[in-house]
């Protein structure tokens, strides 16, 4: 569609200058050179040198076959001209192409780029950067949520631990007093139970002698009292 319009844009400005064209060589520009012998004013000659007949113009035919060759030699350059247009469109619809080509390649570079910029690698799969950063967010304040409780329970169960640690010092303190005492007590006991059986040791012991006495008094008939 582009190239249709150039070329009908072309061939339009082509036939405008049509009359304005001068008869040059084929690689002379296409806009005539002041005082260029072009075909309007070579039409304007012709018209000058003819001969008046009534209303009409009388024109040689030699003139006339000079103005058909300036025509037709005119009409090879412009279609020269558009050849090499065409050529030109052509070879830069080509560069065209190639740029496109280029262009997309180009964008694809930038996407792969864009993709490999917005994901990561994790586990062989590729994740998105800004969810895989709030997840290890979500995974870090749910770790510093857990720690903190757990520290929290470490140190209500430190506290449990060292008032049962004391409480226990305390019992056993309170034992270990129990049992001293207890112990001092039984000593205590047992020097008055050995105490009462020195005593009954002795009492036995009299007892045994008042005894002897008495048999031995039973056999003289005489009575002493120790």
């Amino acid at each position: 569609m582009k190239k249709n319009q150039l070329l009908v844009a072309l061939l339009t400005l082509l036939l405008n200058s049509f009359f304005s064209l001068a008869q040059s060589p084929a690689d002379a520009p296409a806009t005539p050179k002041p005082g260029a012998n072009t075909l309007s004013r070579q039409y304007s000659a012709v018209l000058e040198k003819a001969n008046t007949y009534q209303d009409y113009k009388v024109i040689k035919q030699s003139a006339l076959d000079a103005f058909h060759r300036s025509a037709q030699d005119s009409l090879a350059t412009v279609r020269k001209s558009l050849k090499q247009a065409q050529s030109k469109i052509t070879e830069q619809q080509a560069q065209l192409s190639g740029l496109n080509q280029t262009l997309q390649g180009k964008e694809k570079t930038i996407q792969d780029i864009q993709y490999g910029n917005d994901r990561i690698a994790v586990l062989g799969m590729q994740v998105l950067k800004d969810r895989y950063i709030m997840t290890n967010w979500i995974i870090i304040g749910l770790l510093a949520v857990i720690a903190t409780f757990a520290f929290i329970r470490y140190q209500m169960s430190n506290r449990v631990a060292v008032a049962a640690r004391r409480d226990y010092e305390e019992v056993k303190q309170e034992l270990e007093s129990y049992r001293q005492k207890l112990l001092e007590s039984k000593t205590a006991l047992g020097r008055e139970l050995q105490t009462e059986r020195n005593k009954i040791e002795e009492l036995y012991q009299e007892i045994a002698y008042l005894q002897k006495q008495l048999r031995s008094n039973s056999g003289t008939g005489t009575f002493r009292h120790g």
